[in-house]
């Protein structure tokens, strides 16, 4: 592997996803994009991320590729596929958060059961349909891949990680929608979005967010004004109005900055701008929906919560339950 192919690889990756947006009707400036975006390979030029491509250059190919999302889980299957060698490839890319996939006949049983997530949230054709849609922290893009069987527009996605760029990319080259676009930036550095998008997710965002009423601002700003934002975030499950702030971290989450309760959160959508409010789910987390697989090499939920009482963080804290929420403009 050299740094040349590693960048042109990267680069190949680049500019399918901003020609996907400029089809889409993205007018932006591209000069500085395209700065921050190679700014981003100097970032991404590391050993993780050296590693990560290799395993890439040593991925098979799959013989006439076929996507399907199937029971929830995000599906592509070949001709003959070469299990083994897929499995390896895909093994090279771990931890998988968000799931289920199954690429190549290997099952990928990620740390998230994301699809239990995805059907909470109802019917999603009106949302998704010929409209432009933008996931913040979109992860390896299963929500993206969920999104195809609704025919959108474009569906962007935005995520910093250098692991998230790779499994996105690696499951991507066998998909022939080309209404996908991942960009791995954070969404405040991205221009030319204002009021562009129909409909934004926002899946386990907000609580890493220093300003999150600044937070929702921002993205509301990005949204038509009869579009809306699909909001998911950890909640304290009380009926007061109020939020706290973890000392040092949340079930083992340093980035974790406010936990508010439902009726502050609505006051934060509020006084972000935001005048149509509707709950559409509150669920505890539970070992169905995030747990230890072979595919997560890292801790999982019931290492986060205290073992004489499961309703506790191993900080303290109510254990994590999340809010589902639509929100609109007007």
């Amino acid at each position: 592997m050299t740094t040349d192919s590693f960048r042109q690889y990267y680069w190949r990756c680049i500019d399918d996803a901003l020609a996907t947006l400029i089809r889409a009707g993205w007018k932006s400036d591209l000069v500085d994009c395209r700065h921050q975006l190679e700014h981003r390979f100097s970032t991404l030029n590391n050993p993780n991320g050296r590693r990560f491509f290799e395993a890439l250059t040593q991925s098979p190919r799959l013989t006439n590729p076929r996507f399907s999302n199937h029971d929830g889980t995000v599906t592509i299957v070949g001709d003959n596929d070469p299990v083994a060698a897929v499995a390896a490839t895909a093994e090279r890319l771990i931890p998988w958060r968000k799931g289920p996939f199954c690429v190549g006949g290997v099952d990928i049983d990620a740390e998230w059961r994301s699809d239990i997530k995805w059907d909470r949230l109802g019917d999603v054709d009106g949302w998704i349909r010929h409209r432009r849609v933008l996931d913040i922290g979109c992860n390896s893009g299963y929500y993206m891949f969920r999104m195809l069987d609704h025919d959108p527009k474009i569906v962007v996605g935005v995520d910093p990680s250098d692991l998230f760029f790779f499994q996105f990319n690696w499951l991507y080259q066998w998909v022939s929608h080309r209404v996908v676009s991942f960009l791995p930036l954070r969404i405040e550095s991205i221009s030319g979005w204002r009021h562009w998008f129909d409909t934004v997710f926002s899946m386990g965002i907000l609580y890493h967010q220093r300003s999150p009423i600044d937070a929702l601002r921002h993205w509301r700003e990005l949204i038509k004004p009869h579009g809306r934002l699909i909001l998911e975030t950890l909640i304290i499950d009380d009926p007061g109005d109020f939020s706290i702030t973890p000392r040092s971290a949340y079930a083992k989450m340093a980035n974790v900055f406010f936990l508010p309760t439902l009726t502050c959160l609505t006051t934060w959508a509020h006084r972000a701008g935001f005048r149509t409010i509707d709950v559409i789910d509150i669920s505890r987390t539970t070992a169905h929906e995030q747990r230890k697989t072979p595919w997560v090499n890292t801790e999982t939920l019931s290492d986060f919560l205290d073992p004489s009482n499961p309703l506790n963080t191993i900080e303290g804290y109510p254990a994590p339950t999340r809010a589902l929420l639509h929100l609109r403009i007007s």
